[in-house]
C-alpha cells in the first residue's frame, strides 16, 4: 500500500499528458492506441495520392472542417479527377498533440500517421545514427576571421533530435513497403529541408513506382541556399520527380540557380487562391491616419529586430498607427520581451486578424522573410523589406527591385515613409500596374487546368 511520500502515491499525469520517461514515439502511438487510430491497408492503392502537410490551429474551420493553408484545394481537385487522397499529418509544436488528433479525426478526412508506421527499434536506430553522425571539422576553421568551429559544434548538437526526425522517413517508407501500400504518388511542400531529401531517397529506394512530387513553399529568395542544388549535386541529391512552383518567377528561379530544367514546371499559388477570387479586390478606404503592418518572418531573432525597428521609427509617431502581425509559428510574447515596447504607445497594437483581412485597411507593409509582400500588392500596399543587421537578408522580392523599397535603420524607415507617402499619382498608377505584372507572374491564378502539373503520368519518372 502507498503511503504519503511514497513515490506509488504521487498522482499520475492524466492520460493524454506525456507520461515521465516515456520517449516521444511512444506517447504518439499510446494516444493514437486510445482513439482506436490503426493502419487500415485497404487506404493506399494505385490509384491514391499521399499529401504530406502541416498541422497547427490553422487546419480547422470554425466548424472542425479540415482546411489546409498549405495545399490548398489540391485534395478536392484530385478528387474530381477520380484520385483517391489520403493527407499525411506532421503536429505542429503550437498545438498539443492529443487536440491535433482528436480534431483530425473529426474533420471527416482521411489521414495516415506515420507514427503508426514505425517500431520502437526504427526510432532507437534513427536516435542512434544521429548521435554517431560526426562530420570532420577543422578546428581552425574561420569565415571573415571569426572562428566558426565552435558554433557548427554547437549547431550540430542542437539539431541532433532533427536530424534523427528526418531518419525516421526512411523507416516509414520502408513499412510501407512491406505492407504493400504503394500509392501513385506523394506530393510534398517543398523548402530544400533535408527531410524531403530522405523521403525523395526512400521513397525511390523501397517503393519504385512511386512518383514524388514537391511543390514550392514561396521561397523565392536566391539566399535560401538549402533549397538549390549545388551543380556538384545533381545526381547525387535525392530529388523530386517533378517540382510545381507555384507561378513563372519561381520556376525560372529554380531553373537560373541549377535545377534541371525538365523536374521543374508552373503550377498555380494554392495557398493564395483568395487573392484571386475577387478580382476587383477593392481596398478599403484609408483612413485618416496612416497605417503600417509589420509582419514577421518565422524567426524570433529576425521579429524582434524587425519589431523594435519599426517601434522606434514610429512609435511616438502620433499620425502613425503600427500594426504587428506576428508568423503562425511566433510568439509573440517571446518578441515582446525582447523588443519591450513603452506602455504609452498605444498605436501600436498587436493583431491576430488573418493577413486576407489586414491588407484591404492598411498602407505600408514592413517585412523581412515572408510572402506576404506579394499578397500585399493586390491591395496596393506599398512593401519596404527591412534589412537585418545580424542575420542573412533572405528577400522574396529581390527578383523585382522596381516595386519595393528598402531600409536598414530606423531613420531609413521614416526616409522611406515618407517618400512613398508622397508619391503623385501618375508614379502610384505606375507602380500598381508593374505590381500587379509581377504578383500574376509570382503567384498564378488557381484553376482546374493548373492541377495538371501536379500529375505524373503512371510510368512516373523514374530515376536510380
Amino acid at each position: 500500500m502507498a503511503t504519503l511520500g511514497d513515490p506509488g502515491s504521487a498522482p499520475r499525469p492524466p492520460p493524454d499528458q506525456r507520461q515521465p520517461k516515456e520517449d516521444l514515439l511512444t506517447y504518439w502511438q499510446r494516444i493514437l492506441a486510445l482513439r482506436g487510430v490503426k493502419i487500415d491497408d485497404n487506404w493506399i492503392d494505385p490509384t491514391t495520392i499521399l499529401l504530406l502537410t502541416w498541422v497547427d490551429r490553422r487546419n480547422f474551420d470554425p466548424d472542425g472542417h479540415y482546411i489546409d493553408p498549405h495545399l490548398g484545394d489540391l485534395a478536392p481537385m484530385l478528387r474530381d479527377r477520380g484520385l483517391r487522397v489520403v493527407y499525411v499529418p506532421r503536429i505542429l509544436h503550437t498545438i498539443p498533440y492529443p487536440e491535433a488528433i482528436d480534431r483530425l479525426l473529426q474533420s471527416g478526412e482521411t489521414f495516415l500517421f506515420l507514427e503508426l508506421l514505425l517500431t520502437e527499434v526504427d526510432w532507437q536506430t534513427c536516435q542512434q545514427q544521429a548521435q554517431a553522425f560526426q562530420p570532420c571539422l577543422n578546428p581552425e576553421d574561420a569565415i571573415a576571421g571569426v572562428p566558426t568551429y565552435r558554433l557548427t559544434q554547437e549547431h550540430l548538437e542542437q539539431t541532433r533530435n532533427t536530424l534523427a526526425f528526418t531518419l525516421t522517413y526512411g523507416a516509414c517508407i520502408a513499412s510501407l513497403a512491406t505492407r504493400n501500400m504503394q500509392p501513385r504518388q506523394i506530393i510534398h511542400t517543398c523548402e530544400g529541408h533535408s527531410w524531403e531529401q530522405a523521403l525523395a531517397w526512400s521513397v525511390r529506394h523501397y517503393l519504385p513506382h512511386t512518383a514524388i512530387v514537391g511543390y514550392d513553399n514561396g521561397n523565392f529568395s536566391r539566399l535560401a541556399l538549402c533549397l538549390y542544388p549545388a551543380a556538384h549535386e545533381l545526381g547525387l541529391r535525392p530529388l523530386p520527380d517533378r517540382i510545381v512552383a507555384g507561378g513563372s518567377l519561381f520556376q525560372h528561379l529554380l531553373i537560373a540557380e541549377g535545377f534541371p530544367k525538365e523536374k521543374v514546371v508552373r503550377g498555380c499559388a494554392l495557398r493564395h487562391a483568395y487573392l484571386w477570387a475577387d478580382p476587383a479586390a477593392v481596398k478599403a478606404h484609408p483612413p485618416c491616419r496612416l497605417r503600417i503592418l509589420v509582419a514577421t518572418s518565422i524567426g524570433l531573432g529576425d521579429s524582434v529586430e524587425l519589431v523594435s525597428k519599426a517601434v522606434q521609427a514610429f512609435g511616438a509617431d502620433p499620425n502613425v498607427t503600427v500594426m504587428i502581425k506576428c508568423h503562425p509559428l511566433v510568439d509573440w510574447g517571446q518578441v515582446a520581451r525582447y523588443a519591450r515596447i513603452p506602455a504609452s504607445q498605444t498605436q501600436i497594437q498587436v493583431v491576430n486578424t488573418p493577413i486576407s483581412q489586414l491588407l484591404p485597411t492598411v498602407d505600408i507593409l514592413l517585412y523581412t522573410y515572408t510572402l506576404v509582400c506579394y499578397e500585399a500588392l493586390q491591395y496596393g500596399v506599398k512593401p519596404i523589406f527591412v534589412r537585418s543587421e545580424n542575420f542573412l537578408n533572405l528577400n522574396p522580392l529581390e527578383a523585382a527591385p522596381d516595386i519595393h523599397w528598402v531600409a536598414t535603420t530606423p531613420t531609413d524607415l521614416q526616409a522611406r515613409v515618407q517618400q512613398i507617402s508622397q508619391m503623385p499619382p501618375p508614379a502610384t498608377q505606375a507602380w500598381q500596374d508593374r505590381a500587379t505584372e509581377v504578383l500574376e507572374a509570382a503567384l498564378h491564378p488557381v484553376s482546374p487546368a493548373c492541377l495538371d502539373a501536379f500529375l505524373i503520368g503512371r510510368d512516373g519518372v523514374k530515376q536510380q
